[in-house]
């Protein structure tokens, strides 16, 4: 997928970081896979345990990726 692939070809570089904001858009792809690769990454890259439920409903979805969200938009300029 367009937004996994992009956050997977940021890792190789050495600021993890970059790739963060794209593995949150991962979150939200259709496949469930993806956003199970997405989740599993973010929490190494980030030593974050936000809750997220990749095989969840919508909406539980939606919520862990706002979390995810605010998490990451107040801690991206640290």
């Amino acid at each position: 997928g367009g937004s996994m692939g992009k956050a997977q070809g940021r890792l190789g570089d050495l600021d993890a970081k970059a790739a963060v904001g794209d593995l949150i858009e991962a979150l939200g792809d259709s496949e469930q896979l993806v956003r199970e690769s997405g989740y599993s990454v973010l929490k190494k890259i980030t030593k974050q345990t936000i809750k997220f439920e990749p095989g969840g409903k919508r909406d539980e979805r939606e919520r862990g990726i706002l979390a995810w969200r605010e998490w990451w938009n107040a801690n991206k300029a640290k």
